[in-house]
């Protein structure tokens, strides 16, 4: 059984009867599996099959083996089908700022202490900074990799929830964890979560884009996560609280997204920052479609992608990311050409009917116990 890693996606109707079979086979029931199927974009085939040689076509072959599903393919198959048969409800929104949705953070460590990524006339500027833990001053790194990226757009969702830039962030770590889509089974991530809060607590954002910039922390109030100590447990800094700047920010520029597509993107920075890209810029386009180079995909998305082989191994890590993203995001339009990527208007994954920030109100008669 062919892996869902396996399905690059075009519009050839033998491929999605194939796909719908997989998923048929993972146990998806028909009819979802084939309505997932046709809202799957497709990229079209570009090798040919291997001739078979006359050894192999001697040789007796072995019985074929049902591949057992991976839990992140799992978790991916179960979330595009729920995303595919229902729109997001009020409580699975997240919220995350424009800009980042177009310039995401570093998807890998930096050395440095500042880091910029600019794509067109948006651009971000992170400074690493420093926090007092125990009266010392220790620098922090620049944040990276999926989990800042989640606990942002987390943080964001809270503080237009509540109205507020002070917010509550779980009792525990593995409250947090599951807040942003991370499992609490494995001891390292806890140590990850810690790393990252702190050095995104601690970090300076610079955002612009055209003539507006924006230039603030974004954590006013943060009480540094510690590891634990002999006998004591880890202290967690359960509020946090925003700047008045960046929670202002928030509320002007807030893209509503699908928390159920995120989550399940949650192994892969990549996926996160093309699955925000995507839910930004296509429902923007209102004429023909939108070309996008490889070059620029790769200024966008493949700054970590040094040496002789960055130019194909970026490429191909984004051909292996996009048809994930694209389960997620079954109203995207996306085709591929030789030179790039080509970007057609779509319906966001958030319909404006449904992304008020506060939750819809009771009627009346029931307010008033009639």
């Amino acid at each position: 059984m062919r892996s869902l890693d396996d399905f690059p996606i075009d519009g050839d109707a033998a491929l999605r009867a194939e796909y719908a079979a997989a998923l048929i086979a993972r146990g998806i029931s028909g009819e979802d599996a084939h309505a997932l199927a046709a809202r799957t974009q497709y990229l079209p085939r570009t090798t040919q099959a291997a001739k078979p040689s006359l050894r192999a076509d001697a040789l007796p072959l072995p019985d074929a083996q049902p591949k057992a599903l991976s839990a992140r393919d799992a978790k991916l198959l179960e979330a595009g089908v729920a995303i595919a048969q229902d729109p997001p409800d009020w409580n699975e929104l997240i919220f995350h700022h424009s800009i980042l949705c177009q310039t995401g953070l570093p998807r890998r460590k930096v050395k440095e202490r500042e880091f910029q990524r600019r794509v067109g006339s948006a651009w971000l500027h992170v400074q690493a900074g420093i926090l007092s833990i125990a009266g010392v001053p220790v620098p922090q790194p620049i944040p990276y990799g999926a989990t800042p990226r989640l606990a942002l757009a987390c943080i964001a969702t809270l503080a237009l929830r509540s109205s507020s830039p002070a917010i509550e962030i779980g009792r525990t770590p593995a409250d947090f964890m599951r807040l942003i889509g991370l499992a609490d089974t494995q001891g390292g991530r806890y140590k990850t979560l810690r790393c990252q809060l702190n050095a995104m607590a601690a970090c300076r954002l610079q955002m612009g884009f055209a003539d507006h910039t924006f230039n603030s922390m974004a954590v006013k109030q943060y009480e540094a996560w510690l590891p634990r100590s002999a006998g004591e447990l880890n202290k967690w800094p359960n509020v946090l609280v925003l700047t008045d700047d960046f929670y202002k920010e928030l509320r002007a520029h807030g893209v509503p997204l699908d928390r159920r597509a995120l989550h399940a993107l949650t192994g892969s920075a990549l996926c996160i920052d093309i699955y925000t890209w995507l839910a930004y810029r296509l429902h923007l386009i209102k004429g023909p479609p939108v070309t996008v180079p490889w070059a620029a995909l790769r200024l966008q998305f493949g700054q970590e992608y040094c040496g002789v082989r960055a130019e194909d191994d970026f490429r191909t890590s984004f051909l292996l990311a996009l048809p994930k993203v694209l389960a997620e995001y079954p109203q995207a339009k996306v085709t591929r050409y030789p030179g790039g990527l080509e970007l057609h208007a779509s319906p966001p994954p958030v319909q404006p009917r449904v992304f008020a920030v506060s939750p819809p109100r009771r009627p009346r008669c029931e307010r008033s116990g009639a």
